[in-house]
């Protein structure tokens, strides 16, 4: 399997209109697709077979025929987000791909709304694109409020025992904490932390100035000390 890296979003549910999910849909496809494609990054819907995918324009009116879909109305009469799923092939074979999986519109307090967007580890890697990621990272925060981002390398986020235990259990490469999250780590301990700032109603921490390799004792060795510094991990 392609190692891959994604920017997950956590979002307390706020009964969301559609055409704030609309907005932010939009928001993160965009995003990605004006700051690592110049703008050029064609959009797929997911098919039992890959012959069968179809582009897409995102638009709202594509958008507002998905929530109608029974699955979303049924869930979302339930107070479960809507759910959509996309991805932006980055070959012929559609092979590797950029993959989206979007949960939001819910009311539930036991459901958390999400963003997720997944890329294969070469496109994170790559200097000049991880900035941009820095940069997307930031300002989808600044537009969807999430009580806890981070940006995962996904073979580092296994055999941990789950991201979140009332406050997260150990940091990442790119982390976001709201206000509430902040003062559940500490923020005495957030500030004496050189790379963490306060911005956008929260705490940014980045952990490295490169995306973290699972396979570098230093990464791990940084991973783990913050991570016991904060008491997230004992």
């Amino acid at each position: 399997m392609t190692p891959r890296y994604s920017l997950i979003f956590w979002i307390h549910p706020r009964n969301m209109t559609d055409n704030e999910i609309i907005v932010l849909i939009q928001k993160i496809i965009s995003e990605i697709r004006d700051n690592l494609y110049d703008g050029n990054l064609p959009i797929f819907e997911p098919a039992y077979s890959k012959s069968k995918c179809k582009e897409i324009e995102v638009t709202p009116e594509y958008l507002l025929k998905e929530f109608n879909k029974r699955e979303n109305r049924k869930n979302h009469e339930m107070n479960i987000s809507y759910t959509l799923k996309f991805f932006s092939p980055l070959d012929d074979k559609k092979e590797k791909a950029i993959v989206y999986l979007i949960s939001l519109g819910g009311s539930s307090r036991w459901v958390p709304d999400s963003v997720v967007v997944s890329f294969p580890s070469e496109i994170i890697s790559e200097k000049n694109n991880f900035e941009k990621i820095c940069n997307i990272f930031k300002s989808f925060v600044f537009a969807s409020k999430p009580y806890f981002s981070f940006l995962l390398n996904d073979k580092n986020g296994s055999g941990k025992g789950g991201y979140w235990k009332e406050k997260p259990t150990f940091v990442h490469t790119l982390n976001y904490f709201d206000e509430e999250t902040a003062q559940k780590i500490g923020i005495e301990k957030l500030r004496k932390l050189q790379s963490a700032e306060e911005a956008d109603g929260g705490w940014y921490l980045k952990l490295l100035d490169e995306p973290l390799d699972e396979d570098n004792p230093l990464h791990l060795e940084k991973q783990k000390q913050i991570s016991e510094f904060l008491g997230l991990i004992d």
